[in-house]
């Protein structure tokens, strides 16, 4: 488990999980989908989950990637499948470029 299980356990607390698939006929291209709150839930506490979420995927970007890593946000509610595109750039933290990994430098 490691020396530092506190560590440990603190990262595990704090990771978002996300899956993706990649649209077919474009496999550069990958779509996310993730549960952002219940219906019930105030506006605050579901745009504090987007904000998550988009930090989340935008921090794993590769140092190989020029430009935007997200291109567009649609949220979808499933009992009425209605759609809403999001300005997620407001929701996105200014950050530095990735680091280049040594991987990178290899490839």
């Amino acid at each position: 488990m490691g020396e530092n299980v506190f560590e440990l356990l603190t990262a595990q607390q704090n990771c978002i999980l996300v899956n993706s698939t990649s649209v077919e006929g474009v496999p550069e291209i990958n779509e996310v989908e993730v549960v952002l709150g219940q219906l019930s839930w105030d506006e605050l506490r579901c745009d504090d989950n987007l904000g998550c979420y988009l930090n989340a995927i935008n921090k794993s970007k590769s140092s190989r990637v020029d430009g935007d890593f997200i291109e567009h946000v649609q949220l979808v509610c499933p009992p009425i499948d209605e759609v809403f595109s999001v300005n997620f750039r407001d929701h996105l933290e200014e950050s530095s470029p990735p680091q280049k990994d040594q991987e990178d430098d290899d490839a």
